[in-house]
């Protein structure tokens, strides 16, 4: 009977809904799902059918094995570690540590967080220590600069002041004021 209602819903459905069931959903699949069971009963059944399946499983017990297997299974899993080199326990380790959901995210925060904390409180290097006979030098050279280009600019106003204003500006406004004057006396 699953599997003619299975037939019609659609596999990624059944997927979360088998998800759901086994509490292995995230927050989203769970809402979307309960949300889909309120609303269709196909997938209710389907759902409370899972949920049975998975409290069956768990109340399952676990038998004992005879002590020769259980003994057998010790020596395989020892003498497998002492033959692995020390990478493969390392990478295996790692895998191990790094295989759940949330150790990754949480391992790459703090990457971050160290990445950001390094940038924002690294101390910057030290500055050049200046002596007072370096501070003194520096400011006889400035102003010597500055003698030199104020002395450029009384040069450049000079020459602005006689050359550009006293010809240019003054010849055009003589010649406005002659014909000013032409016009005013009728000539």
């Amino acid at each position: 009977m699953q599997k003619k209602e299975s037939n019609n819903l659609d596999q990624k459905l059944i997927d979360k809904i088998i998800k759901v069931a086994y509490g292995d959903a995230g927050i989203v699949d769970r809402i979307y799902v309960n949300f889909k069971s309120s609303s269709d009963q196909k997938i209710k059944e389907l759902l409370k059918e899972y949920n049975h399946t998975v409290n069956a499983v768990h109340t399952l017990k676990q038998e004992n094995a005879p002590d020769h297997i259980i003994e057998s299974v010790k020596n395989y899993t020892i003498g497998k570690e002492q033959r692995e080199s020390l990478s493969s326990r390392f990478s295996s380790a790692l895998f191990m540590l790094f295989g759940k959901k949330a150790i990754p995210v949480a391992a790459l925060g703090i990457v971050v967080i160290l990445i950001v904390s390094f940038f924002v409180f690294r101390e910057p290097a030290p500055a050049h220590k200046y002596s007072k006979a370096e501070i003194e030098l520096a400011e006889k050279q400035f102003e010597q600069s500055l003698a030199i280009v104020g002395k450029a600019f009384e040069n450049a106003e000079k020459n602005f002041s006689d050359e550009v204003l006293s010809k240019q500006v003054n010849k055009n406004l003589n010649r406005g004021y002659y014909l000013v004057n032409n016009i005013l006396t009728g000539g």
